[in-house]
């Protein structure tokens, strides 16, 4: 978790921490670190600090954790719930995870407690809105986040057939619904 001024953030690996990390230095909002972002909010909410997650497609989640993570730990309880599972390709991932954890990456988004979700495939411009709702920015800070672009890319990851997309989609609903995305 991080403490900026008037926000808290923290949010799952590989929503985009990175790049609101950036956007929040940019907008003059202070700096974040990199070893914090991924703990989780305290269990007792501060109801005078608005709290922020990012979130990513549940399918695009899984497919970015398998290639830039699994099977490291991350020291979040329900990301490393997945090290239970074996996976020498993501197709037996994907297998194994529909078997026994269908709908866990709600549960790793829910294990963050934020009053705000942000997509990343929404970025910038939501992030951008959320900055302007607690501070002003100039044209030149809104250029520089336009213009940060995706940080932190995975560089090779696997295919993942339309099957298997619509099958953890499915066993996703409930995120997906809870955050609007299309299966």
């Amino acid at each position: 978790m991080i403490n900026y001024k008037r926000i808290q953030f923290a949010s799952a690996p590989r929503t985009g921490s990175t790049y609101f990390m950036k956007a929040a230095a940019i907008a003059g909002l202070g700096e974040g670190f990199k070893a914090h972002v991924h703990k989780p909010f305290p269990e007792e909410p501060n109801a005078a600090v608005l709290r922020i997650s990012m979130v990513r497609h549940p399918v695009d989640w899984l497919i970015s954790y398998y290639t830039a993570i699994f099977p490291g730990s991350t020291g979040i309880e329900e990301v490393d719930a997945l090290l239970t599972l074996p996976g020498q390709d993501f197709d037996e991932f994907a297998y194994h995870y529909l078997e026994r954890m269908p709908g866990h990456v709600n549960e790793v988004f829910d294990r963050y407690r934020s009053n705000t979700n942000l997509r990343i495939e929404d970025a910038p411009w939501n992030v951008i809105e959320m900055f302007e709702s607690i501070t002003k920015l100039t044209e030149d800070q809104t250029q520089r986040i336009v213009g940060l672009g995706k940080q932190n890319i995975s560089k090779t990851l696997p295919f993942v057939g339309r099957k298997n997309r619509l099958l953890l989609g499915l066993a996703e609903k409930k995120t997906m619904e809870k955050y609007d995305y299309c299966v």
